[in-house]
């Protein structure tokens, strides 16, 4: 909840100025001498105090009714940063109802069952500020693009069904991210790796990066029922994507642009094959991010 603004004066002590914080802030946080706070500026200009142990949030933990609209719900809670989530069902969880919550849970990264009762279950989310931003979206441009380097040299029905899977982890990547990024634009994460223009380019980056699993899992299932693309197509476009990444990555405008002086030859090279280019216009739109 916003308050107004209160207008107060810097005091000078010595050779340095100060300012006193609102007795109303360090009550509500038990702030004594000697405590440490986070200190940051946003892109404003706007000073930033938080204290240093995990900022309170709206609420901690929420109780959720089983029924047909569970996993929206999940979301919801997932994606504001509940960390105790628990799930209740009156008359008890048949089997399948169980299996059902695993499932879900299952597409939540960092998020596991703790405890369970005929009538309820217990869900545990790890706290966003254990896990590195930076870390977690390397790590979905890796999965991604080993995914497409497998799918070149995949043979066997369940080379590509592993393919497939692999997608679902894919998924789980993209809403962690979202839920990091969010916890950052609302200020229950201090992300000290990114200013906030970085952090909206990285929604779009990872968008690119899991609609490429996305096209690498429909290339799978194309091979399944024997319909192939060319391997090279599949190392060429493995090439430019770690290209891609590794600029934005490296803010290497130079490498961005380069995309730009082949675009016209590499999209007459991949026309035969829609979803090779479509994967080709997603990682073309990471190298727009660096430009």
């Amino acid at each position: 909840m916003e308050t107004a603004l209160e207008k107060r004066k810097l005091q000078r002590l010595g050779g340095s100025l100060f300012l006193s914080l609102p007795r109303n802030w360090l009550d509500q946080f038990s702030l004594k001498k000697g405590a440490e706070i986070f200190v940051s500026t946003d892109t404003e200009g706007r000073l930033i105090l938080a204290p240093l142990q995990t900022q309170q949030r709206e609420e901690l933990d929420i109780t959720l009714i089983f029924g047909p609209y569970l996993y929206r719900q999940l979301l919801t809670a997932y994606l504001r940063g509940i960390t105790t989530i628990g799930i209740l069902k009156k008359d008890g969880f048949s089997k399948a109802e169980r299996e059902a919550v695993l499932n879900h849970t299952q597409g939540l990264m960092n998020t596991e069952i703790i405890e369970e009762t005929s009538t309820k279950i217990t869900l545990q989310q790890f706290s966003a500020e254990e896990v590195s931003l930076k870390m977690l979206v390397q790590r979905m441009f890796f999965l991604t693009h080993s995914m497409l380097l497998d799918l070149a040299i995949a043979k066997t029905k369940t080379d590509f069904e592993n393919i497939k899977e692999r997608d679902k982890t894919v998924g789980r990547f993209y809403m962690n991210i979202i839920m990091h990024l969010r916890a950052a634009l609302t200020g229950r994460l201090l992300v000290k790796e990114y200013t906030l223009p970085e952090v909206l380019d990285l929604r779009l980056l990872i968008l690119h990066l899991e609609q490429i699993g996305d096209q690498v899992k429909g290339l799978a299932y194309d091979a399944l029922e024997g319909r192939k693309c060319k391997i090279e197509d599949l190392h060429f476009l493995a090439e430019r994507y770690q290209r891609a990444f590794t600029s934005f990555v490296e803010h290497d405008v130079q490498t961005a642009e380069r995309f730009w002086d082949t675009e016209k030859q590499d999209r007459r090279k991949l026309a035969y094959h829609e979803k090779l280019l479509r994967m080709y216009d997603h990682i073309k739109d990471i190298t727009d991010l660096v430009i």
